[in-house]
């Protein structure tokens, strides 16, 4: 599989993660809207950084899109602070984190 496909099919697969995240935190934990759009934009935009920097060919545009979103989403979150328990907040940024390190991870270990 090129480059090109596993970044395409990766950035699919986070986004349905990060949407069923987002459903996830809506629903069962009652927080609001907009919050819950930040964490999809968040989770969505530091996967894509990722994919950009480290799997194949550095792409710079792919890196500064990625981050302009998690920028985005990481505003809505904040925005939204005093209505999200910070458990919940802490919870939602190690998700971010983790998935972003796994595909680092596993992209590194195929180089």
């Amino acid at each position: 599989m090129s480059v090109d496909n596993t970044r395409f099919n990766l950035a699919w697969l986070s986004i349905i993660l990060f949407i069923a995240a987002a459903v996830i935190f809506g629903i069962v934990f009652n927080m609001p809207l907009m919050a819950c759009v930040g964490i999809f934009f968040l989770g969505t935009g530091a996967v894509t950084a990722v994919l950009g920097a480290i799997v194949g060919k550095t792409d710079t545009m792919l890196i500064g899109g990625g981050a302009a979103l998690a920028v985005v989403g990481l505003v809505l979150v904040v925005m939204n602070y005093s209505a999200i328990n910070p458990v919940l907040l802490i919870a939602a940024i190690v998700l971010v984190a983790a998935i972003a390190g796994i595909i680092a991870v596993i992209a590194k270990s195929r180089k």
